[in-house]
């Protein structure tokens, strides 16, 4: 059976039965992301790593959290909307130092199917000691609800440590 023509990451193909479509794509463009900001960082030497915050809607979030738990140390946080969960981000998460600055805030939408994968994620953080935040859109599938500016710009303010302190 012929896959059609497709964008890079779409279409039909067969997955061997150890690896997921999802970690597969995931690990993929984790490995895309970091020569970015590699060559980001070279380039750029005075980048102020404490001002810099992931974000990711649905598998880019998936993404985001990857390549946070990777480099806890180049990003602020992630800001991260609708996306799934992979526990081998747990495995990196749980190897970090203790203590690490690192914050997060996720939203889920309530009929998303992704909901339940965004609230263990949420958990798995909590666990894992990092400063997260939970928010669950009303009424929202998988979506990017409309006026979603105020809380994007809340949940920036959250990651950068300008909000009211209260998770």
């Amino acid at each position: 059976e012929r896959s059609p023509p497709a964008l890079p990451g779409f279409g039909f193909r067969r997955w061997p039965r150890s690896e997921s479509r999802h970690s597969s794509r995931v690990a993929r463009y984790r490995r895309f992301a970091r020569r970015g900001s590699g060559a980001a960082e070279r380039q750029r030497a005075d980048i102020d790593v404490d001002g810099i915050v992931l974000a990711g809607y649905s598998q880019g979030g998936s993404v985001a959290l990857a390549l946070l738990a990777d480099a806890p140390d180049r990003f602020r946080g992630a800001v991260v909307e609708a996306t799934g969960w992979s526990p081998r981000i747990l495995e990196i998460w749980n190897r970090l130092p203790s203590g690490p600055k690192a914050r997060v805030y996720l939203i889920v939408h309530e009929f998303d199917r992704m909901r339940p994968q965004g609230e263990q994620a949420y958990q798995a953080l909590k666990d894992a000691g990092i400063t997260a935040r939970l928010e669950v859109v009303p009424g929202a599938d998988h979506e990017m609800p409309a006026h979603n500016d105020a809380r994007q710009t809340e949940a920036v303010r959250f990651v950068l440590g300008l909000d009211s302190g209260a998770p």
